[in-house]
């Protein structure tokens, strides 16, 4: 932990992790977490993953898409499973979306997705979609639902 000690102010802090996540003979994914506190109601966290080609060191983010075709239903699929909820309208009740964003126009999170042994794993942090009460909306989209967006790359690193 990193206590950052601004004179006459407060003191925050300002832990953070880094961890390997997941790794394959393929690829390895990082997970970086941290959390600010400054001494108000709560703090903020942010989570940030990356996966990496192992043969190269190459980051994969957004680029291990070629298209978003299925990637708006598939995200919309993992949100309703995050919240635990079946229809669009109990989906509606726990987001708070950006203008111009509907249920049927979600916004992509605004860290990288990355991959796991199960699929490709989107997370939005706190706020981005949601009240801070709601955490941070994170689900697994198995490969099978979007094979079909990736780029060959991104194809190659998982093995099905």
């Amino acid at each position: 932990i990193r206590d950052l000690i601004v004179t006459g102010v407060q003191t925050c802090a300002l832990p953070i992790s880094i961890r390997l996540r997941y790794q394959t003979d393929k690829y390895v994914t990082f997970e970086h977490e941290s959390y600010f506190t400054s001494g108000g109601a709560h703090g903020t966290g942010q989570t940030i993953c990356a996966t990496f080609r192992k043969d190269d060191g190459r980051k994969f983010g957004w680029d291990m898409f070629s298209n978003y075709d299925n990637l708006q239903s598939a995200i919309k699929q993992g949100l309703k499973e995050y919240f635990n909820v079946a229809t669009d309208l109990e989906l509606e009740e726990h987001l708070q979306l950006p203008e111009d964003n509907t249920i049927n126009s979600l916004p992509m999170p605004s860290t990288d997705p990355w991959l796991t042994p199960n699929g490709i794993t989107l997370h939005y942090n706190a706020y981005e979609i949601a009240c801070y009460a709601e955490g941070e909306p994170t689900f697994t989209i198995p490969f099978s639902k979007i094979k079909n967006c990736l780029t060959s790359s991104a194809t190659n690193l998982i093995s099905e």
